[in-house]
């Protein structure tokens, strides 16, 4: 047994940052680890919802976070052939402080909380990878692997699991992520030379594909998703043309794009864990819940889902609460999850439609569906 910590958290992407940071902010203790050498340099999660941005300002750091965001406001959809509409995102009737999104690159809201992390006394120990686990009733049993390949074992009374879609926590319980892979979509971050708003997030149909651009802080910085026809192995020679086509066809206007700083090709996974917690072990993010990234949901929700958890699991370490309010972060975060999970599909099967007659139809109807408040909810919050 490790008397020197109350919790290890795996995984110091932004939920296990959000996690390790809160825990430390409540006064427990908290060893963090990962089995990448540093932290990650590729571009990831982009959007940060308003009940995010009221998290960043409990803890303290929401200023560092709008200093390095471009806000975003509404919508606008283009269609082939139609004049461009704007949606503007509406939360008169939500209680929320702060009525826009934020584009911000994944790194540099890492990049944040990591520094939050360092002023609260914490640190990330790279390299070291969790291999297997053991719970017990009073504590975790957990087999590490350092950057020199030497192994460590040890007991921790809490483990929080931040550690992705593969998470090895997940497996070692044998929590099912139940569910299933849908659609192929492209992302690219590149300088894309356009006549169009950056405060607000595009959705174009043309040329009978569907795409998604937002606006970077940084002038001509667009981040770009292909939602239609995407394939595993395609270079820039193929995606660009492709793009530019479509984005022209839907805007009415020349669009050229350079070379990308980042492309990746991913399958869409829409699954959820039928329990968050098992014992002293619990699922935060990834690790619960991955979904599609349609409304750019889920970075937002892993985050939230270790603010949840963390100040109740501090409370229990010191004791000011009793074991079973920890009972409910499973309902309480399933329930946002799975929410997530049908808003994010919905919303990939409206703009993934190939079907000729579908499309017209989602054409035609686009401007209404766009209007009605659970689909602004879904796209926006």
């Amino acid at each position: 047994m490790n008397d020197d910590i109350d919790v290890l958290v795996a995984g110091a992407g932004p939920v296990g940052l959000m996690a390790a940071g809160e825990l430390l902010r409540h006064g427990a203790r908290v060893r963090l680890i990962d089995a990448l050498p540093g932290p990650t340099e590729t571009s990831r999660a982009l959007a940060t919802h308003g009940r995010t941005l009221e998290i960043y300002d409990q803890i303290g750091v929401l200023d560092q976070i709008l200093d390095r965001g471009q806000p975003c406001t509404a919508f606008v959809r283009h269609t082939e052939g139609a004049e461009p509409v704007r949606y503007d995102f509406g939360y008169s009737d939500d209680p929320i402080r702060y009525e826009y999104n934020l584009m911000i690159d994944q790194r540099l809201t890492e990049q944040v909380l990591r520094d939050h992390l360092y002023e609260l006394g914490g640190r990330i120990e790279w390299n070291t990878r969790l291999a297997a686990i053991e719970p017990g009733p009073d504590h975790v049993t957990c087999r590490t692997i350092g950057p020199d390949g030497a192994e460590s074992t040890f007991g921790t009374p809490w483990l929080v699991a931040c550690d992705g879609a593969h998470s090895v926590v997940r497996k070692s319980l044998g929590i099912p992520l139940r569910g299933a892979s849908t659609k192929t979509w492209l992302v690219a971050d590149a300088e894309v030379h356009a006549d169009l708003d950056r405060n607000a997030g595009h959705l174009l149909f043309g040329d009978g594909g569907a795409s998604l651009m937002f606006a970077y802080p940084s002038r001509g910085r667009w981040r770009i998703v292909d939602m239609t026809d995407a394939r595993h192995g395609e270079d820039t020679a193929t995606v660009i043309p492709r793009l530019q086509r479509r984005l022209s066809a839907a805007t009415g206007q020349r669009i050229t794009i350079g070379e990308p700083s980042w492309m990746s090709t991913f399958t869409i996974q829409q699954r959820a864990v039928p329990t968050m917690r098992s014992g002293r072990c619990f699922l935060a993010g990834d690790a619960a819940h991955v979904h599609s990234p349609a409304g750019g949901q889920g970075m937002n929700t892993g985050m939230q889902d270790a603010f949840n958890l963390a100040w109740k699991l501090a409370m229990v370490i010191h004791g000011t609460c009793a074991e079973h309010l920890l009972d409910s972060y499973t309902p309480e975060r399933s329930a946002v999850g799975d929410e997530v999970l049908k808003n994010a599909g919905r919303l990939t099967t409206i703009g993934t439609l190939k079907n000729p007659v579908g499309q017209v139809v989602r054409n035609l109807v686009g401007h209404v569906m766009l209007g009605l408040r659970p689909v602004q909810h879904a796209m926006a919050d």
